[in-house]
């Protein structure tokens, strides 16, 4: 089982392209805490796996349509 912690900061604009298209950009950073890998069924503090991960910047486009 794989137990995940991550914290995503950033900021999002949405712009109205047309009265039904909209447009959004998100960017920030991504901070993955902790990564852990253990058995099913056992304490999450009995990990047989543990990763670290410096934190990543991210972006993202998207077109959205809304009908109504």
């Amino acid at each position: 089982m794989v137990n995940s912690l991550e914290l995503k900061s950033g900021v999002t604009y949405e712009y109205h392209i047309d009265r039904k298209i909209i447009g959004t950009f998100k960017a920030g950073i991504n901070n993955v805490l902790s990564t852990r890998v253990t058995e099913r069924g056992e304490r999450t503090d009995k990990y047989i796996y543990d990763n670290k991960q410096d934190p990543q910047g991210y972006f993202r486009f998207g077109i959205s349509y809304n009908p109504f």
